[in-house]
Formats: structure tokens, C-alpha cells, sequence
């Protein structure tokens, strides 16, 4: 139950800070590029991946450090690190946008797809509606990784973390 109160909370948190925004921005109008090719979308993508490979593993070491050691500065590093990386995808989305209507391999033309729903928390450009967000996330899964369910056994409150709780759920005799 108190995980769930947790939950709700949450979200009319994350509802209340959105109304203290201004509105949205209004969708860009992809960029006409004329004279771009198939070989220059290769290339743009090519050069995606070769950030990846150098961006991913620090993005992926803060976010992992966050979840297993859960304090104020994990927070922090997971934060500051997903700020960056939105910052670096939010730009190379609304660059892949002139590629729309450039004919390409159906290679790349998947790799730009992927590169537009690569995410579930599509970035603000504006620096600190970004920055913002990145805290909440990280906020958030801090707080679902030190989430505890309490119950009542044996007339005495019992709270449990993750750990005890997957023992509970994976166990066939609970």
C-alpha cells in the first residue's frame, strides 16, 4: 500500500511541476537541405555511432553507480550524466531531421527511426527544462530503489527493500 501511495505521489508530483512551466514548444518544421545525399545520411549516422561508443559507457557506469549505491551524489553523477547525454541526443534528432526526405539504404533510413525513438523522454532544448528533467529520472529511480513495502505480521510492521521482496515473489510457497 505504501508503495503505492509512493507511486501515486509521483506522479501528482511530476503532473504539479509540469503546470509550473510555460508551454511546450511547438514542433520544428524538419530543415530543408537541399543537395544532401544517401552518402552524407551514412555518414551522419556513422558518425552517431562512433559517439556511442565513446559516450554510452560513462552514461551507463553513473546510471549504474546510481542504482546500486543510492545517495545524494549518485544522484548527482546520474544526473549530470543524463543531462549530457540528452543534450548530445536531443541535437542529433533534430540534425537527422533533414535527412526526412532524403532516399537512403533502408539500413540507414532504420538507424535515423531508431535514433527518433530512441528515447522515452524526449529532451527540451532549453537548458534547464533539460536539466530538470534529468534530475527528476534520476530522482525517481532513487526513490524506486529504496522504495520499502511495509505489511503487518503477527501484529508487528514489517518493511521489506527490493531484495526481500523478489525473494517473496520468486519463491512458490509465498
Amino acid at each position: 500500500m505504501r508503495y503505492q501511495k509512493l507511486a501515486v505521489t509521483f506522479l501528482v508530483a511530476m503532473l504539479a511541476a509540469c503546470g509550473q512551466h510555460e508551454p511546450a514548444e511547438p514542433p520544428s518544421e524538419p530543415a530543408k537541405s537541399p543537395g544532401l545525399t544517401a552518402a552524407d545520411a551514412d555518414q551522419f549516422i556513422a558518425g552517431i555511432n562512433d559517439d556511442l561508443r565513446k559516450k554510452l559507457p560513462l552514461l551507463s557506469a553513473a546510471q549504474w553507480v546510481q542504482s546500486t549505491y543510492i545517495t545524494d551524489d549518485t544522484e548527482l553523477l546520474s544526473s549530470t550524466a543524463n543531462e549530457q547525454w540528452l543534450e548530445y541526443l536531443g541535437k542529433q534528432i533534430e540534425e537527422s531531421k533533414k535527412f526526412n526526405t532524403v532516399d537512403m539504404s533502408a539500413s540507414t533510413a532504420r538507424s535515423m527511426l531508431l535514433l527518433k525513438l530512441s528515447t522515452a523522454m524526449p529532451p527540451p532544448s532549453n537548458d534547464a527544462k533539460r536539466a530538470e528533467l534529468a534530475k527528476i529520472a534520476s530522482r525517481m529511480e532513487a526513490s524506486y530503489g529504496s522504495a520499502k513495502w511495509c505489511r503487518t505480521v503477527a501484529g508487528k510492521e514489517e518493511c521489506l527493500n527490493l531484495n526481500q521482496i523478489e525473494k517473496i515473489l520468486n519463491d512458490p510457497r509465498q
